[in-house]
């Protein structure tokens, strides 16, 4: 064995020991490297697994979810004639899921790339952005159903003159029993190309629904994609843009909340918020953050309360590149104060930590959906932490991984998920191969936790009987 050696000890015969290297008998100690420890954490596996209805081929199920109350919608934009969402009862499983189609789709439109719900369950609102409209390709549109005495009524598709070829409207959506919101990441504004904006809707007192105020950032950045990501809570718009440039990086991303009035939305943000300027919270193990290229902050957002979450999945952590992080703000009155930044446990390079956030309860839950599972590439882990009540300065708690009982590889678990105060709602879109439908994972709350701890389980498939349309 050939050892290169940077200390030698000697037994010497000669010559005295004031010499500093002695020509003797060496006994040599070889250079070991450094092996970082394996983490393991501790887990739980799903309570229920929901496949796709129609067991179509690639329909794209489980690429969006939203839920409120008992009340799941999934989104299976690649679905024949142009896409499709579901509508499960999570209260039981003996009533079919509900097929939601709009009148005059077209083949192509992606109807179901994204989806949402009011948190009283009486709006579900659904994004097809590839819609052309008029003569325009790929302008998008959004579409609306109410829940009225049990039944999910078709109520309107809506779209806007202010967006044009390729801008994708409906990409994101937000909704509130009163005000929706659509996002077109690609609009050019003010001749700058996906610079992206928010149109939003309001609903008067006659229950009519009409176009209102269009949101945008003070800085006009070019490929910003503004309105990528959405979260509405009451009068509060939590908006991504997860490719602008700031601080001199591209790619870096930005978020900004707008406060609703009344009768409208002003125009522009209440407050912009960036990861250019987080600081080494106690706790954490690596430091000097200041935000970097291709962080994507702004990928996903979450409002809950007086809390916000922003993932930044492209974030880096020293030799760790693209592990991902999540900013956690706090309001007090009309002012948001970054109390936490948070990385994963477990470190791992492109696991796109943050990609997905969500809120249960007290519980912040973040997806990882690239980061290797039981050995298998792309499987993704879902991790839950809570804030510490009454630490100052404020800091997280590790309290469980989500993983699938039987992980996949590309399973992409965790790339969406959903959350109440009782359930977390985990898509996998590419649970079985890339060519077939996703799963959704149901986790429910149990005393201390969430979901069936460590034990392997044998879930059962639910929501496989005929589909009902409406």
């Amino acid at each position: 064995m050939i050892a290169t050696i940077t200390l030698i000890s000697c037994i010497e015969s000669q010559p005295p020991p004031l010499y500093p290297l002695a020509i003797g008998i060496a006994e040599i100690t070889p250079i070991k490297p450094i092996i970082e420890p394996v983490i393991t954490l501790p887990s739980a596996t799903e309570n229920q697994i929901i496949a796709s209805p129609s067991q179509q081929s690639n329909d794209q199920f489980a690429a969006c979810v939203a839920m409120a109350l008992d009340t799941l919608v999934v989104g299976a934009p690649n679905t024949t004639g142009g896409g499709a969402v579901w509508v499960f009862d999570l209260a039981t499983t003996t009533t079919s899921p509900l097929k939601l189609v709009p009148p005059h789709l077209s083949t192509g439109d992606a109807f179901g790339s994204a989806v949402d719900i009011s948190n009283s369950g009486r709006f579900i609102l659904v994004g097809a952005p590839n819609t052309t409209v008029g003569n325009l390709p790929k302008v998008g549109a959004v579409h609306l159903w109410e829940k009225v005495e049990s039944k999910w009524v078709y109520s309107g598709t809506f779209s806007s003159d202010l967006v044009s070829s390729n801008a994708l409207l409906g990409r994101a959506v937000a909704i509130d029993d009163d005000t929706f919101l659509a996002g077109a990441p690609f609009a050019t504004l003010s001749e700058v190309s996906a610079h992206g904006i928010v149109i939003t809707w309001m609903r008067d007192a006659e229950g009519i629904w009409s176009e209102s105020s269009t949101l945008n950032p003070n800085d006009l950045v070019a490929n910003a994609q503004f309105g990528a990501s959405i979260s509405l809570k009451a009068t509060q718009a939590l908006i991504g843009s997860p490719y602008a440039r700031a601080s001199d990086r591209n790619e870096l991303g930005i978020a900004n909340i707008f406060l609703r009035y009344k009768s409208h939305w002003p125009p522009t943000p209440l407050v912009k918020i960036s990861d250019t300027s987080n600081i080494l919270y106690k706790g954490d193990r690596v430091g000097g953050h200041m935000g970097g290229t291709g962080d994507h902050f702004g990928w996903s957002v979450c409002m809950f309360g007086n809390i916000a979450l922003v993932g930044a999945p492209g974030d880096s952590h020293g030799n760790y590149a693209g592990n991902g992080s999540v900013d956690v703000f706090e309001r007090d009155k009309q002012t948001w104060s970054q109390i936490q930044y948070i990385i994963a446990e477990d470190l791992e390079s492109n696991a796109a930590f943050g990609s997905a956030v969500g809120i249960a309860g007290t519980h912040l839950v973040i997806g990882a959906p690239i980061k290797m599972h039981a050995d298998k590439s792309a499987a993704g882990v879902v991790y839950v932490y809570q804030i510490i009540p009454g630490s100052n300065p404020k800091q997280e708690e590790f309290i469980i991984t989500l993983v699938p009982a039987q992980s996949n590889v590309n399973a992409r678990f965790g790339a969406a998920l959903a959350c109440t105060t009782n359930r977390i709602a985990v898509c996998a879109p590419g649970a079985q191969d890339l060519s077939t439908p996703g799963f959704i994972y149901i986790f429910n709350q149990s005393e201390n936790s969430w979901g069936v701890p460590s034990a392997v389980v044998d879930p059962v498939v639910a929501f496989m009987q005929p589909a009902a349309k409406q």
